[in-house]
Parts: C-alpha cells; structure tokens; sequence
C-alpha cells in the first residue's frame, strides 16, 4: 500500500479525490485508474470528478450528453438519462431515475429510488425525498423541499423554499408559493 492509499484510508473518501487532483501530475497513474479505485463512503455514495477520464460504478447508468458538476455523487444503480445535467456537489441517491433533459442545482439531494421525468428542473440545494415523483417540466426552486414519497404533477411550480410534506398529492399544473407549505393532514 503507498503513502497516499494509506492516507486515503484514514481520511476517507474526500481525500482520496483531493489526492487524485495533488497527484495526477506527480505520479504515473492515470486519473481513470485513480477513480476506479474511489472508495464509497457510509452511504453507498460515489464521488464524482468532471476532469480527465470519469469512471462511475458499473451499476450506473449515463446516457449521452450527460454533464455532471465536480464533486457531485451518484448512488448505486441510478440511471440518468441523456442531455441531463447535475450540479456540482450534488446527490443522486440510489436507484433514482433522472430522465431526458433535467436538470439538478448545484448541492440539491435526489433521494433514494425518486424519479425525475423529463425536462424538470431542481434548484440549487433543493431536496427532492426517497421514493418521491416529480412529472414533466416541474419547477423547483432553490431550497425546496419535497417530502418523502411525495407526487408532482406535471407542469407544477414549487416556489424558493416551499415545501410539499411526505405522500402529499399535487395535480398537474399547481403552483406553490415561495416559502408555503403543502401537508398531507391524513392520519
């Protein structure tokens, strides 16, 4: 094990992408072997460099024209489909489908198994929860949050900062304020 490996086993995997930058002139190892060997951290997550030669997990799938924002990670089996862009420092979590021409703000979080249809796009620190649907061209704006398992429909505009609560329901076309609140008050 070099120096650097057992640098990197200690710092965990931000190091490693820190050293891959240091290195990749000082060394003849090729940034594409480097990334291969990117550990994942404690949750499944693979961190992601757009420089040189970029290898993800083989679970994952890319489309074409695909653009993906330095420091950005993509969970196992997530599929994103083509013309999509994710920005940097962003999260796409396991098994989420990200369709044709969306597009993700820089540091939002894509939770686990959600699906993103096409040509929607997601703010800047956005928060879309696990197992939540968002329809076609659907707005959310920077610091959103939609709740777990929650649905949009098709065309809705979720205003800076508002929130859609957990299993919450909107039809297509429904426009939420900046900072409101949507709650499913089922019990």
């Amino acid at each position: 094990m070099t120096e650097i490996e057992k640098q990197d086993e200690r710092q965990g995997p931000q190091a490693l992408i820190e050293n891959i930058e240091a290195h990749i002139v000082e060394d003849e190892l090729s940034l594409y072997e480097r990334i291969v060997a990117c550990p994942e951290d404690e949750d499944g997550w693979r961190y992601v460099l757009e420089i040189g030669k970029i290898k993800f997990d083989d679970t994952v799938r890319l489309g074409d024209n695909v653009t993906i924002g330095d420091g950005a990670r993509i969970g196992k089996f997530a599929e994103i489909a083509d013309g999509a862009i994710v920005g940097e420092l962003a999260k796409v979590g396991r098994y989420a489908g990200i369709a044709e021409s969306v597009t993700i703000g820089q540091g939002a979080h894509i939770g686990r198994g959600a699906t993103i249809s096409q040509g929607a796009s997601i703010g800047d620190r956005a928060h879309v929860g696990p197992g939540a649907l968002i329809g076609e061209l659907v707005v959310i704006g920077d610091l959103a949050k939609i709740g777990d398992s929650a649905t949009i429909g098709a065309y809705c505009d979720i205003g800076e900062g508002g929130i859609v609560g957990s299993e919450c329901e909107l039809g297509a076309g429904v426009q939420v304020p900046q900072d409101s609140w949507v709650v499913n008050t089922k019990e």
